[in-house]
């Protein structure tokens, strides 16, 4: 949104959003980001997954927001709404996407993702019994609890 300030919002971090797909950048990401910088608020740029081919995915958003890299935490945002691949192949999608972004910026991507159920937080990296159970060892994920108390508009 163009008439956020981001300067006047009382809080200690924002995270904006760059883009979606491989088709959608929001064209006030860097405008929000350099404000969140300027009031020294944390920051954080995150990709919403549509579930296409991972390394597009991930190439997209790193060129979208290669400006904040090593200024933001860089975010994976694993939701059903137009993401086909959610509830299919949630681990392996997410991993190759944060390791496609780890690879190329060094960063390890947070994965902002619903907190229980069937394809929450807790099916996606339930098993550390092998090697793709391991990958939950090496991310940080954000629990997303509000759609499940009802919270979200």
């Amino acid at each position: 949104m163009d008439t956020i300030d981001i300067t006047k919002v009382p809080c200690d971090f924002v995270i904006v959003k760059a883009t979606e797909g491989t088709d959608y950048k929001n064209r006030y990401f860097a405008k929000h980001c350099d404000q969140a910088m300027k009031a020294g608020k944390l920051l954080g740029a995150f990709h919403y997954a549509n579930g296409g081919d991972p390394h597009s995915e991930a190439e997209y958003f790193i060129a979208y927001s290669k400006k904040y890299v090593g200024k933001a935490i860089l975010v994976l945002d694993w939701e059903g709404q137009n993401n086909p691949q959610f509830g299919r192949s949630d681990r392996a999608w997410c991993k190759e996407w944060c390791d496609h972004v780890y690879s190329k910026t060094g960063v390890k991507p947070l994965i902002y993702i619903r907190p229980g159920g069937e394809h929450g937080a807790e099916a996606l990296f339930h098993e550390s019994g092998n090697a793709e159970g391991a990958f939950a060892v090496r991310q940080h994920l954000a629990v997303c609890p509000y759609a499940v108390l009802g919270l979200a508009g």
